[in-house]
């Protein structure tokens, strides 16, 4: 199961089975071993949804539905990434004017106090 889950690349539990067609009947291990595997296939088919072929206009659909889907999600992913990198560029630019009003203010400080200082001598 596991390396079943390595080959096709996926999460999802593959039950496996081996039920020995030719077993022999006299053997107490492989009766015994071909009992319980067909008894965990029965309980497995009686607790899972049959599996349902559609005719091929409902699958075409179906392959419609999915494409647009994927093609709505992709779209909705490049707007994310265009709204990523213009949000950047803004805090970028923000970060820049916020860096030249510091500097315009610490100049304004220093001239303040130049004034203060010029205008109690007189």
């Amino acid at each position: 199961s596991n390396m079943l889950k390595e080959v096709l690349e996926t999460d999802i539990k593959v039950p496996v089975f081996y039920i020995d067609s030719h077993y022999k009947k006299t053997d107490d291990h492989e009766r015994r071993m071909f009992y319980r595997e067909t008894t965990r296939l029965w309980q497995f088919m009686q607790n899972i949804r049959a599996w349902e072929s559609l005719p091929p206009a409902k699958l075409k659909a179906q392959v419609r539905r999915v494409r647009r889907r994927t093609g709505e999600i992709k779209e909705k992913c490049q707007v994310y990434v265009e709204d990523k990198i213009d949000l950047k560029i803004n805090a970028e630019n923000n970060n820049l004017l916020i860096q030249q009003q510091d500097e315009e203010i610490i100049e304004m400080r220093r001239t303040i106090q130049n004034l203060k200082t010029n205008c109690l001598k007189y």
